[in-house]
């Protein structure tokens, strides 16, 4: 299937600007004249999926432990703005439902990334597939969903033929092609430290898209280009107007 991917898909969201896999983090990307924004989706101790990256919350809340270990009546009453900036004091954790309300009010087409806590692959790819199936807003293109699980990328797979399937890349592997023919992948997404031209050739040569996470140099991205990337995954979402935040 062919895919419509701008330049630059804005990295959870402006990231630069607003704290990251939040709300006000992809309207302020929208603001900015992003089209596409990446996130990330993992499930709660009471299997709900909220858009957060990291396997524990101390990073980019005021709370502490695993993930997995908190339901989302708890999560939701974390601060998730706060360690960005004293104006995102009382940002919360958005649910995957939420999140998919903004797009919809916004126009943004989405990369969802599946980010299962350990031992939640299966499972986090199924929910997130049904909620796409169920909730994705008519008006916008089907989500690109990736993962570096396989597991994940399988499971989403055996349950949908039609589903637009991502195999991210942060080690360069022999076997990658063979595995993302087998899922019928549109797309290898790679870290930018692992990518040299050959690679990029290589992968453009097999028929897939190719995009690199995360790019915030502007000279670096049209390198990037130069070698027949199709996209960048960016914190600045103005990456190509803006050199840095």
């Amino acid at each position: 299937m062919k895919l419509s991917l701008p330049k630059v898909i804005a990295h959870r969201g402006a990231s630069c600007y607003a704290p990251e896999n939040t709300q006000t983090a992809f309207k302020k990307a929208a603001e900015m004249g992003a089209t596409w924004v990446e996130f990330d989706v993992k499930l709660t101790s009471d299997d709900q999926l909220i858009v957060f990256h990291d396997e524990e919350l101390n990073r980019t809340t005021d709370g502490e432990g695993l993930v997995s270990d908190h339901r989302l009546a708890t999560i939701k009453t974390l601060d998730a703005g706060s360690w960005f900036g004293n104006e995102f004091i009382g940002e919360e954790v958005p649910t995957f439902m939420e999140v998919i309300d903004v797009l919809s009010e916004w126009g943004l087409n989405a990369n969802v990334e599946i980010k299962p806590n350990p031992g939640q692959e299966k499972k986090t790819a199924i929910s997130a597939l049904q909620l796409v199936e169920k909730n994705w807003p008519k008006h916008l293109s089907p989500p690109l969903i990736s993962s570096f699980s396989r597991d994940s990328l399988i499971t989403v797979r055996t349950l949908s033929e039609d589903a637009l399937l991502g195999l991210l890349l942060d080690t360069w592997s022999k076997d990658f092609v063979a595995f993302a023919r087998r899922l019928n992948c549109v797309s290898i997404h790679v870290a930018k430290e692992i990518l040299t031209q050959e690679k990029a050739e290589f992968i453009k040569q097999n028929g897939f898209y190719l995009l690199v996470y995360t790019v915030d140099d502007a000279s670096r991205a049209e390198e990037f280009f130069g070698w027949g990337v199709d996209s960048v995954f960016s914190n600045i979402p103005d990456l190509l107007t803006q050199v840095l935040c």
